[in-house]
């Protein structure tokens, strides 16, 4: 994992452990990042926000800056987002071609 990407995770758990010390509804806000397993240099990385219940709002942010992915968090404290739920469920589904990377 590169070091820009460690820096993202970095700071999305930075933020996870100010929100939820305040937000009661969040329990954690995670920033997942997967490696193709057949292609060199492909990745894709997530917004995972878990909300108390189950439920997580998931978005796609390959690429993003920091001021994105604030963003993203902001406006999916209160309400969730479902939309791209499924694209992080099949890549978990699918550990022979996608690899989390984990620091």
């Amino acid at each position: 994992m590169t070091d820009s990407l460690k820096k993202k995770v970095q700071f999305v758990n930075e933020i996870s452990n100010a929100v939820t010390k305040v937000q009661a509804n969040v329990t954690s806000i995670q920033y997942r990042i997967f490696k193709n397993l057949n292609y060199i240099d492909y990745t894709k990385e997530y917004l995972v926000i878990n909300y108390k219940g189950g439920a997580r709002t998931v978005r796609i942010c390959s690429g993003n800056s920091y001021s994105a992915i604030f963003e993203e968090i902001s406006k999916y404290l209160d309400r969730g987002y479902y939309a791209e739920e499924y694209d992080l469920y099949d890549i978990e589904r699918h550990p022979e071609t996608w690899q989390e990377e984990v620091i």
